[in-house]
């Protein structure tokens, strides 16, 4: 099942302010994505609030390499 979301500026803005981590994924010298980690101070757990793959960039590994990276 296949997820589709735009970024606005200010949609990650708020989610970089409470980014513990930011990974971003490149290809040939362009960004094909990113994943935002949060760990929350009550738990030993991090959660993946966004994980996303420019469209021209799917199905080539990116995706694999944020969450195996994180």
């Amino acid at each position: 099942m296949a997820v589709y979301a735009s970024y606005t500026i200010d949609r990650l803005r708020d989610a970089l302010s409470r980014a513990d981590l930011l990974l971003v994924a490149e290809i040939d010298c362009e960004v094909a994505g990113l994943l935002i980690l949060i760990v929350p101070a009550w738990t030993d757990a991090a959660e993946i609030s966004d994980l996303a793959v420019d469209i021209a960039f799917r199905r080539l590994g990116a995706g694999r390499a944020l969450v195996d990276a994180a």
